[in-house]
């Protein structure tokens, strides 16, 4: 299942203005389905990028129950 990032998801990443965690990279690496044993590095990539869009998520949601 792709995971495709919300408006109000891209307006906060926006907001963090990450030099890395940008809306192309998670848009991309939270999709991506390396594991350890085939891609290490990517793998560990994804598990960062997983990570930081999972607390935008959690921001998200906030968001939109106090509109």
């Amino acid at each position: 299942m792709k995971i495709i990032l919300t408006p109000t998801e891209k307006k906060i990443i926006e907001n963090l203005n990450d030099s890395l965690y940008t809306i192309d990279f998670l848009e991309e690496w939270i999709n991506r389905t390396d594991t350890i044993a085939i891609n290490a590095p990517a793998a560990l990539q994804i598990m960062g990028a997983v990570g930081y869009y999972q607390a935008v998520k959690r921001m998200a949601q906030i968001v939109e129950v106090e509109e």
